[in-house]
């Protein structure tokens, strides 16, 4: 069995003066999201192997604070197929990873992401909205054998919800 962790990245800030939607930076509720994201994950031992980022400053930073909130200490990829993507691209994507991953995070946009979640599981609406986390189980030994509709949801969490539970850290 291999685990696929999706996460939106975290609130963009739309009063930037970045030059293109690709260089749109989180805003600071953006970056706060990632980091409850981080601690979370650590929290229930569901730390990634390896990170998979669109290349879009959002993504990678949201990648990044995550990483570093809870201190996970696996690679951060950079995959320009993520950003501006479609269903396919991100499964083209999967099955090129390397098989000694057992659970790889995505961090990517809308609606990719929903659409790609809903496919693995065969159905549903699964809008996520910024900093969304979805967990899913694959019954696959190596990332190749990824197929639609074959994949189990174990949970899906907004950021409201990470963000009420990260309270409690002290």
């Amino acid at each position: 069995m291999k685990a696929l962790t999706l996460l939106r990245h975290g609130k963009s800030d739309w009063h930037t003066a970045a030059a293109t939607d690709h260089e749109r930076p989180i805003s600071r509720r953006g970056r706060r999201s990632a980091d409850a994201v981080g601690r979370f994950l650590r929290r229930v031992d569901l730390v990634p192997d390896a990170v998979v980022t669109s290349t879009a400053v959002r993504a990678r930073t949201t990648s990044e604070r995550a990483a570093e909130a809870g201190a996970w200490g696996c690679p951060i990829l950079r995959s320009p197929e993520l950003y501006n993507s479609h269903p396919e691209a991100v499964l083209d994507a999967l099955k090129g990873q390397d098989d000694t991953h057992q659970h790889l995070l995505l961090t990517g946009h809308e609606p990719a992401w929903s659409q790609v979640a809903s496919q693995l599981i065969d159905g549903g609406n699964l809008g996520m909205v910024t900093a969304t986390l979805v967990h899913i189980e694959l019954p696959i030994v190596r990332w190749s054998q990824i197929q639609w509709g074959r994949a189990k949801l174990l949970w899906m969490l907004p950021p409201r919800l990470l963000m009420a539970g990260d309270l409690d850290d002290p």
